[in-house]
């Protein structure tokens, strides 16, 4: 099966010891696997060319995919939308500023 990558825009990143987490990813550092949440208009640096606010693809494709490295497993996923209202908007005209995240635990496979 060709796998072409991700389309654009992308947040590329491994969890451990190079990537989001301190310590390598393993079950022996993270034996009760980790729960990351991830602010997708502020995510920490990408690996190769991909963007740290995925908010303006979001809007545009409609759509958000993620995808998880078969040595992990995920036990849930959670997509929250928060919304503020700026200081500066009166009630007539009210403006929405979005901020979307993702909440997930995940598991290194003990058999990898």
């Amino acid at each position: 099966m060709n796998n072409p990558g991700p389309n654009p825009p992308y947040f590329i990143s491994r969890f451990g010891a190079t990537g989001i987490l301190p310590k390598l990813w393993n079950t022996k550092n993270y034996p009760s696997g980790q729960v990351f949440t991830l602010n997708l208009a502020a995510l920490p640096p990408s690996q190769g060319t991909g963007v740290s606010n995925l908010l303006p693809g979001l809007n545009s494709n409609g759509f958000l995919d993620i995808r998880i490295n078969d040595d992990t497993s995920v036990d849930y996923l959670k997509l929250t939308l928060t919304t503020s209202v700026p200081e500066s908007s009166s009630i007539l005209g009210l403006g929405l500023i979005g901020a979307l995240g993702v909440v997930c635990l995940l598991r290194r496979s003990s058999s990898v």
